[in-house]
């Protein structure tokens, strides 16, 4: 190998590193969050349950009914113009965004892909997280096509 080509190498790793996952391991999370809404107000505001969804790296909720938010998160979400029934957010934490691509598609707001990029988790192949909503066969809203 030639000084050249070494330094060429070099500089390519060099690059590759400062674009990549630092951390060795992520955490995810899937929960059908049956609504934002509880009687106790906003389940977002609520201490407890933004401990557990802030406790992951990546976020898979089901039932969101309407766009969540999340501080620290960069969130994705899928829903359906009525806001009464399914929906589905993906949330990713803010220092991985530049890891992911979001695909989904606005007539079938029941799921929703990330796509995790080989490059910045340093992985042979990209990886594709998808979120689904599986709305229950005697649901009303089941009958609704897309």
């Amino acid at each position: 190998m030639t000084r050249h080509n070494k330094a060429n190498l070099l500089n390519s790793v060099k690059n590759v590193a400062t674009i990549s996952i630092t951390k060795n391991s992520l955490k995810f999370l899937s929960w059908n969050i049956q609504a934002p809404s509880s009687a106790e107000g906003n389940k977002f505001d609520i201490k407890d349950f933004k401990n557990i969804l802030t406790d992951n790296d990546f976020i898979c909720l089901q039932e969101t009914r309407r766009d969540v938010n999340l501080t620290g998160y960069r969130v994705e979400s899928n829903t359906h113009k009525d806001n009464k029934h399914g929906g589905v957010a993906i949330l990713v934490k803010s220092e991985l965004r530049e890891g992911i691509e979001f695909i989904k598609d606005k007539l079938c707001p029941d799921y929703l892909i990330c796509r995790l990029k080989k490059s910045f988790f340093q992985q042979k192949d990209d990886i594709y997280l998808v979120n689904v909503y599986a709305r229950p066969h005697n649901s009303s809203a089941s009958t609704t096509s897309h």
